[in-house]
């Protein structure tokens, strides 16, 4: 039992260390840490009548990571994770997916071969899980910086719909 935990332990390490995914969830924090500092000014049309019409709120930014083949397209979920101004820990967020199960060497070296790549889903949020409203002019401009800065990477942002 113990060493069925060390070994999934060390393939999600071999993982996220290797293939770079973590140094792009770093880059990711760091360009949206100046968007998640800005409290977000939530309209509130249809609340009660002894609530206020708006409010400050914090923000956080959701993310999914999955993994892709340049042929097959998506193979499946990797990770995905969130984080805030207040609670920045990438790797203690995380939530692992089982749906990959390939040897960590084999996803590694195709990554580095660009036969694979990682594609990487998320938004600035406000709100509470199934209750999120996006921030898109922040997120539009963390997707912009973030392209740049990992072009070997795709990024993508969640329909709105999809969030709830």
């Amino acid at each position: 039992m113990f060493e069925s935990f060390d070994s999934e332990e060390q393939w999600k390490k071999q993982v996220s260390e290797q293939t770079g995914m973590l140094d792009i969830l770093y880059d990711l924090k760091e360009v949206s840490l100046e968007y998640l500092d800005v409290r977000h000014m939530q309209d509130n049309r249809f609340a009660e009548e002894d609530e206020p019409d708006s409010e400050l709120v914090d923000k956080k930014i959701i993310y999914i990571v999955d993994l892709h083949d340049r042929e097959v397209l998506y193979l499946g979920n990797l990770c995905g994770g969130q984080y805030s101004y207040e609670d920045t820990d990438i790797e203690g967020n995380l939530y692992w997916s089982h749906e990959i199960t390939a040897p960590a060497e084999d996803i590694v070296r195709k990554i580095k071969e660009g036969k694979m790549y990682l594609n990487i889903t998320f938004c600035i949020v406000v709100g509470e899980e199934g209750d999120y409203r996006t921030v898109n002019e922040d997120t539009s401009k963390a997707l912009q910086r973030i392209s740049d800065m990992h072009p070997e990477a795709e990024f993508d942002t969640f329909n709105s719909w999809d969030l709830n």
